[in-house]
């Protein structure tokens, strides 16, 4: 069997949740007083507990996650909000670091996390196509040849030399996509991304998305819409308060996650 393009070994992302405040020594020597008398802390911390991922004042958004993907896959990443799929990601992306575990990719990561990111909404349309080039390190020639193609995909070629500030949350969507899909990085992360476009471009996404998998690129898309994930991908994963609670085939993955939803409502009644 050949190596995982992506491989995820106990990963673990723990966020400790702020203090209201600015941590200074006059609340710092109020808080060791108020214990002293045994008062409430007058410096709660924000939040409800939630036994399942918060402890110690933090929560875990990922906990002992272990995940393979091979080169060509399309990963469906479903579950409820808050299961981690979003931190998942940026983790991936190398935008936060694992409190504990190990991640390995081969090859450039392309990520398109929200409409706009890696962006510089002072920049236009086309510097900002070869900044992600260079983000990639791409060299300025590479980019040059797919400059018309990624316009073209776009449809922003009359607002090309436009900062970016200036373009719709649709028009902005359109580019972002076409530049991390004609760049080519060996691995491509997406999270909800095509819930802003129109449904013409949400096909076209798609179909785009296909032809990389068949190219060898692994692709990762996280979803709330089964309907293009069932489409899309051939295996997915289920996140459940920060850990995998299925792996499989996309059907069967949504099928676990929408029984589990049901069940869930089921015992609020």
């Amino acid at each position: 069997m050949p190596r995982p393009v992506i491989r995820i070994e106990n990963l673990s992302k723990y966020y400790r949740l702020g203090a209201i405040g600015s941590h200074t020594l006059r609340e710092d020597v109020n808080r060791w007083a108020a214990r002293l008398r045994g008062r409430p802390d007058p410096m709660p911390r924000t939040g409800a507990a939630e036994p399942e991922t918060r402890e110690g004042g933090g929560i875990w958004a990922l906990k002992n996650l272990d995940l393979e993907v091979g080169a060509g896959e399309i990963l469906g990443i479903i579950g409820p909000n808050g299961a981690g799929k979003s931190t998942l990601l940026k983790v991936l992306s190398r935008i936060t670091a694992p409190t504990e575990g190990r991640v390995t990719m081969r090859g450039r990561v392309g990520s398109l996390l929200e409409v706009g990111t890696g962006f510089h909404p002072e920049l236009t349309g086309r510097e900002n196509i070869y900044l992600n080039g260079a983000i990639l390190g791409m060299k300025t020639r590479e980019v040059d040849r797919k400059l018309e193609a990624i316009v073209a995909f776009a449809e922003t070629s009359q607002v090309l030399d436009t900062p970016v500030k200036r373009y719709s949350s649709g028009m902005t969507l359109r580019l972002a996509f076409a530049v991390a899909a004609h760049l080519e990085p060996e691995i491509l992360i997406f999270d909800e991304v095509l819930a802003v476009g129109d449904r013409a471009f949400q096909d076209k996404c798609l179909d785009k998305i296909q032809d990389l998998a068949r190219s060898g690129r692994t692709v990762l898309f996280v979803t709330h819409n089964m309907g293009p994930a069932l489409d899309l991908c051939s295996r997915g994963i289920v996140l459940a308060a920060g850990q995998c609670a299925y792996d499989g085939t996309m059907n069967d993955a949504v099928r676990h996650y929408q029984g589990c939803a049901v069940g869930g409502r089921r015992q609020t009644r």
